[in-house]
């Protein structure tokens, strides 16, 4: 089981990693494959993705050719936890597969029919900036509308800002003195 150690300290769940064949790691599969072989192969490809970076049109252009004979059904049969770490692993790093509610095996055939990388919607885009800051507990920029005075005209203009934000969602920051 030395090919499934690499697994460790990835996204994939230490619980998962028993589920996979470590006889079919990184062998070819076909439309005739096993569930089983068609989840190790997938799984296999996302830890060598995460092991080397792999994001943006790279990674779509890497999905494209490994994944180039396989048909819905194939993506079907990836077992349950995977098949949502899988396209997952793409929303993650700049590749849009569609909604998040559409099925996981049509979205990924879209994909890999795709000619180029696919763009995301702007309202996806905004909520995927806005969860990656959240979920970084980095201060996230805030849109703050600043009115500005031009020859006695106002003007509204939006600048971003930097709101500071607690590490513990309970506790607010509290302003400390710098002084004893």
């Amino acid at each position: 089981m030395a090919e499934t150690d690499k697994l460790r300290g990835t996204s994939i769940s230490p619980r998962h990693i028993d589920s996979l064949d470590p006889e079919t790691w990184g062998q070819p599969v076909d439309k005739t494959s096993s569930s089983v072989a068609l989840t190790t192969y997938a799984v296999k490809l996302l830890a060598d993705w995460e092991e080397y970076k792999e994001h943006g049109e790279d990674l779509f252009l890497l999905f494209k050719e490994e994944f180039a004979n396989w048909s819905p059904d194939m993506f079907g049969k990836i077992k349950s936890p995977f098949k949502k770490i899988f396209r997952d692993y793409f929303h993650n790093n700049g590749v849009y597969t569609g909604k998040k509610t559409t099925a996981i095996g049509p979205a990924m055939i879209t994909l890999l029919n795709a000619g180029a990388l696919p763009e995301w919607p702007r309202e996806t885009e905004q909520s995927m900036q806005d969860q990656q800051c959240q979920s970084r507990q980095f201060n996230c920029p805030q849109q703050q509308i600043v009115r500005q005075s031009k020859e006695g005209q106002f003007l509204r203009t939006n600048i971003q800002t930097y709101n500071p934000q607690s590490p513990d969602p309970i506790r607010p920051i509290r302003f400390q003195s710098p002084y004893p």
